[in-house]
């Protein structure tokens, strides 16, 4: 599970960190990444680039998915599961 959050940060950014961890589960999050059309809203061109980034990982991790939500006050969270 680290490997694959050391990539999404090395994409991310340092501001990048995880709130819980499991065997089969990470959760992490980070503020103020992208751009923001309001505090819980991300740009429509942030979102691409955080799929386009999904991709990039996933390429390297194919065992995990990677699904993200946003949240107030320009937060956005991972959540990190192993598919195999």
């Amino acid at each position: 599970m680290k490997q694959i959050f050391n990539s999404l940060r090395n994409k991310l950014g340092s501001g990048l960190v995880i709130h819980n961890e499991t065997a089969d589960r990470l959760d992490c999050g980070i503020r103020h990444w992208g751009k923001w059309e309001s505090d819980d809203v991300l740009s429509d061109e942030s979102v691409d680039r955080m799929y386009q980034i999904f991709g990039e990982v996933y390429t390297k991790y194919p065992a995990y998915n990677i699904h993200f939500e946003v949240n107030e006050k320009n937060w956005i969270d991972f959540i990190i599961i192993k598919t195999i």
